[in-house]
């Protein structure tokens, strides 16, 4: 009966040290599991913020499209706050690429296809980033151009200017000129009062030509080229002056000569631009 004891209590002890060791083994394996998901967690932690940093470039890059889409529009400026916005977008997006750049170098991530994205968002923004440049150069020198051109215009339009005032002054020359020329005077008044005036001495014109030996305030002045008539009214009218024959004639009702009707006035004012009629 003591060996059947002893046996059994060998056989317990047996079976106690045999059941340790998977307790152990599933110990280890349920530790490893449990790394192995925390692994798991943070690094699908770290690649979901990964994708919202491309996300966001991604973002930037079709607001930029949109944006370069209107500039053909755009002009003054709407054109250059729409350049300084996509500049804005660049940079913003610059310091995002570098800062995922970053994150994938510290990490050690070897995954080709996010290596190959930092690539693409570094080349497509740097790409933009050159025709910007480019646009804005060509900006620049389109602004030079204008200012070029503004700066012609205003000359010319000061040479216009100049060009006008001088026509102006060339004009009222001639218009000065005409008047001149076309300038008649005409007086009439019985042979005292024409002695009066100093236009007659005795009975005859003082000299043959009044100009500037007569007073012209003492005669009415015209435009040979409105005068067609002068009223007179009176009986008898005797031209002192000297007016070719045929140029002129009395106009007459019954006994008056109610005027005289100057039928060809260059020719009438061609000898003399001074009449005198003596009543």
């Amino acid at each position: 009966m003591k060996k059947v004891v002893l046996s059994m209590a060998a056989l317990s002890m047996l079976f106690i040290v045999a059941c340790q060791g998977p307790k152990k083994e599933i110990a280890r394996l349920q530790f490893q599991n449990d790394s192995i998901a925390q692994i798991n967690a943070r690094l699908t932690s770290d690649i979901e913020e990964l994708l919202q940093m491309i996300d966001e470039i991604e973002t930037n890059f079709s607001q930029i499209t949109k944006t370069e889409a209107a500039l053909n529009q755009a002009q003054g400026e709407r054109l250059k706050a729409s350049i300084a916005q996509i500049i804005e977008q660049l940079k913003d997006n610059q310091e995002k690429i570098a800062n995922l750049e970053k994150q994938v170098k510290n990490r050690n991530y070897n995954i080709a296809s996010l290596r190959k994205t930092v690539e693409r968002l570094k080349a497509e923004n740097e790409e933009k980033a050159a025709m910007i440049t480019a646009l804005q150069a060509e900006l620049a020198q389109r602004d030079a151009k204008i200012k070029e051109l503004d700066a012609s215009i205003a000359s010319l339009n000061s040479k216009l200017d100049a060009l006008s005032d001088e026509n102006k002054d060339q004009q009222d020359q001639l218009n000065a000129q005409d008047k001149a020329l076309n300038t008649v005077f005409y007086t009439m008044g019985t042979k005292k009062e024409l002695k009066a005036k100093g236009i007659l001495e005795g009975g005859l014109l003082k000299v043959r030509t009044l100009q500037g030996v007569v007073n012209d305030a003492d005669f009415t002045k015209a435009d040979l080229r409105n005068v067609s008539s002068i009223p007179l009214n009176v009986k008898k009218a005797t031209l002192m002056t000297s007016h070719p024959e045929g140029s002129y004639t009395f106009v007459k009702e019954g006994k008056v000569i109610t005027e005289l009707s100057i039928t060809n006035p260059e020719e009438f004012w061609s000898v003399s631009k001074y009449l005198v009629i003596r009543l």
